[in-house]
């Protein structure tokens, strides 16, 4: 992900480092949250969701989502919007917001 130049200004003076392109695309790693309950997906899954076998998928609302990759996890912490597992534009804030759900915000 490449941040704007005002976004990237306050990032490095933070001391933020932007994610390389591999690391992008890695997935959130919501098994180091002790407060999701996560598990990898099964081959089933992975075809409904369009993602890879194994990756981590988190229990919201009785249902299993996938996480999302660091690089959107990145982009909606910089941004005004944010997205909820059902793909619905929200605040970053909001109480179904991947930023709440995933315990940044």
């Amino acid at each position: 992900m490449t941040l704007d130049p005002d976004t990237a200004a306050i990032a490095a003076a933070l001391g933020y480092e932007e994610l390389t392109e591999a690391e992008a695309l890695e997935p959130f790693p919501a098994e180091t949250f002790s407060h999701l309950l996560s598990r990898p997906a099964d081959s089933l899954e992975a075809g409904q969701h369009d993602v890879p076998i194994g990756w981590p998928l988190v229990h919201w609302r009785y249902r299993w989502w996938p996480v999302p990759c660091l690089g959107q996890v990145e982009s909606w912490a910089f941004d005004a919007v944010a997205f909820n597992p059902q793909g619905n534009e929200v605040e970053p804030d909001a109480p179904d917001s991947w930023l709440t759900i995933l315990g940044l915000i």
